[in-house]
């Protein structure tokens, strides 16, 4: 289960991190190969709310880190909550 959750949130850091980099930088998008990285529906309500919805992204990732850490050193009780705490709102988007 541990496992789970560093991978879900490595794969967010790795993908959001460098985006949110460039939007700050260029307050755009980047696009590779074609497609604009983080467009969709959120993408009308602004380049500042999308950065901000990214910092939330990554404090949702630390915090699956954290309870993956806390899996994997067997303090179940407050992993799994956490856990499911901060995987909830990520898979709504």
């Amino acid at each position: 289960m541990s496992v789970v959750f560093y991978i879900d949130a490595f794969i967010m850091l790795i993908g959001l991190i460098p985006t949110l980099l460039y939007a700050l930088a260029n307050k755009s998008l980047p696009t590779m190969a074609g497609i604009r990285l983080l467009s969709g529906p959120f993408e009308s309500l602004g380049i500042d709310a999308m950065i901000v919805a990214g910092i939330v992204f990554v404090v949702l990732s630390a915090m699956k880190v954290l309870a993956a850490h806390w899996l994997r050193n067997a303090r179940t009780d407050s992993a799994r909550s956490s856990g499911m705490a901060s995987s909830s709102p990520s898979v709504r988007y």
